[in-house]
């Protein structure tokens, strides 16, 4: 059993001036709780995550490295439970989260973007706090980063934040997401995870009046015409502008119902 002073210890280690020890304590913490709930809770009731978090504050002189080890620490300490994510949130994360999705070199916004996904999933509280908070512009703009992994992991996020209705009406405000959303879709070529995002978040704007108006008069009815004669939708049905135009992709469904 590790004593809790040893915990304390490695927790103060994690905030030292040299990288390396900052970096080896981190993944010493991170390895003993893994897996194991008593130590997890040591780590927590020592001032595990406001160590973590204060790694991340944007002012601070730790390297990157450092980051990307704090990042990956607090994925595995705190969405355990609401509780420890509602500790985490308490500490300021979700601006430091939003800063490095901004500022963030690639690997940082990697993983800033692998946990806003779980911190989106946590709760519709959670996807209410990342739509105020500032997020929706930000994921937005990753989906046209350079990045493969950061443009899917950017929609796939924004998939799951535009399944709460006030998130649906922020986005359908700026008339130019609409439009922009089906430009990317018109351009993903094949079957990737990005394609299959895109098609969620629209299937999602089409259950409010103003994402369905706002789709049909984008001047991307004509691409949308095109997506459904493509061979990969498995049930197509298209009435034109006045009436009713819904497709089937896999998994997702886009409608347009009058």
């Amino acid at each position: 059993m590790i004593e809790e002073s040893a915990i304390t210890a490695f927790l103060n280690l994690a905030g030292s001036k040299d990288e390396a020890v900052q970096i080896n304590s981190l993944e010493f913490l991170q390895i003993i709780y893994s897996g194991d709930k008593s130590i997890r809770q040591i780590v927590i009731r020592e001032g595990g995550i406001r160590v973590l978090v204060r790694i991340l504050e944007p002012n601070s002189s730790f390297s990157s490295k450092t980051r990307e080890r704090a990042f990956r620490a607090i994925e595995t300490l705190c969405f355990s439970s609401l509780a420890t994510i509602n500790i985490l949130l308490s500490h300021g994360f979700m601006d430091q989260l939003l800063y490095f999705l901004r500022n963030g070199e690639i690997l940082i916004q990697e993983l800033a973007l692998k946990i806003s996904f779980r911190l989106c999933g946590s709760s519709d509280e959670a996807k209410k706090a990342m739509g105020e908070g500032g997020f929706l512009p930000e994921l937005i703009r990753l989906l046209h980063a350079k990045s493969f992994e950061l443009r899917e992991t950017a929609a796939e996020v924004l998939a799951s934040m535009v399944l709460l209705s006030r998130n649906r009406r922020k986005l359908v405000q700026e008339d130019h997401n609409i439009g922009m959303l089906l430009q990317l879709l018109d351009s993903e070529e094949g079957n990737s995870g990005k394609r299959k995002f895109l098609l969620s978040i629209l299937m999602s704007l089409t259950s409010c009046n103003s994402g369905r108006r706002k789709i049909v008069n984008s001047g991307y009815m004509k691409n949308i015409e095109n997506e459904l004669e493509k061979p990969l939708y498995l049930s197509i049905t298209h009435v034109g502008n006045g009436g009713i135009w819904f497709f089937k992709y896999r998994h997702c469904e886009l409608r347009y119902l009058n």
